[in-house]
């Protein structure tokens, strides 16, 4: 029996590998109700969402960013330190899900720096990283269907 899943959804090692974290964390997460995880099949396997996986990793890095003596704690970074990801898996991760604001400008014809006000009002839903906003491309898409009518903001 073939089925196709949504490719936003990852298997519990899939989201391992991408956040750095043991089975068993996302397992007591899911527990605590600080990540959902949809069941699916006869098994009841989990999937978790990708866009929720890279909210947990952005809320870890502003942690990190708000609180640098947790980066630099005289401890050695454990497995569940979310900034310890490897640099491919974060770039192939960027490149397939998501967009940069100004491409995301580019494709939807709005202006950059009212994309970039939308992000910080909460409005689209999107990450700084550096001195780059970025954001899922399904996201872009939610917001685009949500704000459909013309904008004084919207490019000619």
């Amino acid at each position: 029996m073939s089925h196709k899943e949504p490719t936003e959804l990852l298997t519990i090692q899939q989201a391992c590998c991408l956040i750095n974290v043991h089975p068993n964390t996302l397992r007591n997460w899911e527990r605590k109700g600080r990540i959902s995880a949809l069941r699916i099949g006869s098994r009841h396997d989990r999937r978790y969402r990708l866009a929720e996986l890279l909210g947990l990793l952005s809320s870890k890095v502003e942690t990190v960013e708000t609180y640098p003596s947790f980066a630099a704690g005289p401890q050695k970074a454990k497995a569940s330190d979310f900034t310890q990801l490897r640099p491919e898996t974060v770039f192939a991760l960027i490149a397939r899900y998501c967009i940069s604001l100004s491409q995301a400008a580019e494709l939807t014809g709005y202006h950059e720096d009212y994309l970039g006000q939308t992000a910080r009002l909460g409005e689209l839903k999107a990450i700084k990283i550096g001195r780059h906003w970025i954001t899922l491309r399904s996201s872009l898409e939610e917001f685009c269907r949500a704000h459909a009518r013309p904008y004084p903001h919207k490019r000619p």
